[in-house]
């Protein structure tokens, strides 16, 4: 199947965009990293806003934590300004766990010490290590729950 003509997932999930990438691409990190990043660029301008929105409102989590948390990792990982991400996307894309590096960066560490600060939370021990597995919906409503028993932070009335 020609590249251009390939289907561009709604969605950010993992498996289906590395099977978009021809296996000779996958041999090259920093050209695989360029195709993958650039697969997860075209699903994000495809989105409409108000479908994503829609569906915020049908998982139950505030819309004002998904904007702060979408700016944090959008910012940190360089995703458009505006993003906002889908409950569904999956962390493992949203984190870019997928890059092939030979080192470790800074990116998840600022990334959750921002979040922790913006929401006025503490990311338990337990979440940390599921975060490549999880949802970001997922992800989203355990900082509610987590901003809910927080006494510091501003969204545990809510």
């Amino acid at each position: 199947m020609n590249t251009l003509q390939m289907e561009i997932p709604f969605i950010l999930n993992h498996s289906r965009l590395e099977a978009s990438i021809p296996w000779i691409i996958r041999l090259t990190p920093c050209v695989y990293n360029f195709w993958y990043r650039r697969l997860c660029l075209r699903s994000l301008t495809i989105r409409q806003g108000e479908a994503v929105r829609q569906a915020w409102l049908a998982v139950g989590v505030p819309l004002e934590l998904v904007e702060i948390v979408s700016a944090v990792i959008a910012h940190e990982y360089s995703w458009p300004r505006a993003t906002l991400f889908h409950p569904e996307d999956e962390c493992y894309v949203l984190f870019c766990f997928w890059r092939r590096t030979w080192v470790d960066s800074l990116e998840l560490p600022c990334c959750v010490m921002q979040i922790e600060e913006k929401l006025g939370v503490e990311l338990s021990e337990s979440i940390l290590p599921q975060l490549r597995r999880m949802l970001f919906g997922n992800l989203c409503k355990e900082l509610v729950l987590l901003a809910k028993s927080s006494s510091s932070s501003e969204f545990r009335r809510q």
